[in-house]
């Protein structure tokens, strides 16, 4: 049962979420909004619950809290169901599309409840008279998390048939997803040629450009565009360095600062960035810090043996503020990458996230001497 407190009323539920209207994504604005159900839940208000519930899924998603953003949106979906006549449809199909980018992230989560969410959106948005290109979309998400290339390549074919509507992405979103399904197949040309168009065409909207000027940098480096990618980092960084949301763009941004011998910049985005990444809300991006973390550490460990950092309590061996031996500080971060890789593996069948880690590290041939205080041009294709 829940416990009314003297002061808890619906103005109370208003004014908390107002409150979090206010605020940048983050911590905060998802605790407001966590407060903001619990008084509404104390008050037995299923509609207020429901309204607040939608501001807490959208806060938690914009603040890297996957995990809180699943219970509210399945409760959301529950009452839903019960009177649909009663809630905005429009709203929660829309945030179907947040659900189904999320579901991957936890291992525990297996592919036929994930396959069963995805058809549960199809049909819902097909009942709904909307097009399939979402739907699309999102199935080639959910299969290139998955490490299931082929049946992304064959959602990717038919999201690129499927016309435009009044739930697709942004154009800048959009954009964005295929510069990270070509990067993703290797196809590195294409996807900075799509990267482009985002950088060029001034696209843009609460996550991008944000994510992508990251996504860039080390297909930068393998096109040995060293100066173009450090333009990236320094325009880049600032836009995503207070949200832990961005917690893989932090790593990638910490690996290419190590890889350009900014060695000091790179352990100081580790110490920043390692604890709010690792709040339990996003498994997957645990799994990236901790990969980028380890690539960072491997090239820095050919120039420097020590550093005393300050890290949580990931493992025995991380805890507290010591001095490091940097080459066994970077094979713990290795164990863990791969620890999380078997988790994803075991759920996927196959072994693409271990193959994820062991890529990760062959990055270091691409490594290139480039200044923090030098400024490339804008252009992600080298050219």
């Amino acid at each position: 049962m829940d416990i009314i407190e003297e002061n808890d009323s619906p103005e109370k539920v208003d004014n908390l979420l107002a409150a979090a209207d206010e605020l940048p994504h983050g911590a905060s604005k998802i605790a407001l909004c966590e407060e903001a159900v619990r008084v509404a839940d104390s008050l037995n208000d299923i509609r207020l619950a429901y309204d607040a519930r939608q501001d807490l899924v959208e806060a938690a998603v914009f603040g890297g809290r996957s995990d809180v953003m699943l219970v509210a949106f399945t409760w959301c979906v529950a009452q839903f169901d019960r009177d649909p006549e009663a809630f905005d449809s429009y709203q929660l199909l829309w945030r179907f599309k947040w659900v189904a980018s999320t579901l991957t992230r936890f291992p525990q989560i297996d592919r036929p409840t994930i396959e069963n969410l995805l058809l549960d959106m199809e049909r819902r948005y097909r009942a709904a008279g909307a097009t399939m290109q979402p739907v699309w979309l999102k199935r080639r998400g959910a299969y290139l998390d998955m490490g299931d290339l082929e049946a992304a390549a064959e959602a990717h074919q038919h999201y690129m048939k499927a016309q435009r509507g009044d739930f697709s992405d942004c154009h800048a979103c959009e954009v964005d997803s295929l510069v990270d399904y070509y990067f993703q197949l290797g196809k590195n040309a294409i996807g900075l040629k799509k990267a482009n168009e985002i950088f060029q065409g001034s696209l843009a909207c609460g996550e991008v450009p944000h994510r992508t000027h990251a996504e860039v940098l080390m297909p930068l480096l393998k096109a040995a565009d060293a100066a173009s990618a450090m333009h990236h980092h320094r325009v880049g960084y600032p836009m995503i360095k207070d949200n832990s949301e961005f917690g893989r763009s932090q790593a990638i941004h910490m690996a290419f600062l190590a890889l350009t011998g900014n060695d000091a910049r790179a352990l100081r985005l580790l110490e920043k960035h390692i604890g709010p990444s690792f709040d339990g809300g996003d498994p997957q991006r645990e799994f990236h810090f901790l990969r980028f973390s380890m690539l960072a550490l491997e090239a820095i460990a050919e120039r420097k043996k020590k550093a005393k950092l300050r890290l949580p309590a990931l493992s025995p061996a991380l805890e507290g503020e010591k001095e490091f031996v940097l080459v066994d500080l970077a094979t713990e971060f290795r164990r863990l990458a791969l620890e999380h890789a078997g988790r994803y593996d075991e759920r996927n069948d196959n072994d693409y996230h271990t193959r994820l880690v062991e890529e990760t590290s062959t990055w270091k041939k691409y490594a290139t001497p480039m200044s923090f205080t030098k400024v490339g041009g804008g252009d992600p294709t080298g050219k």
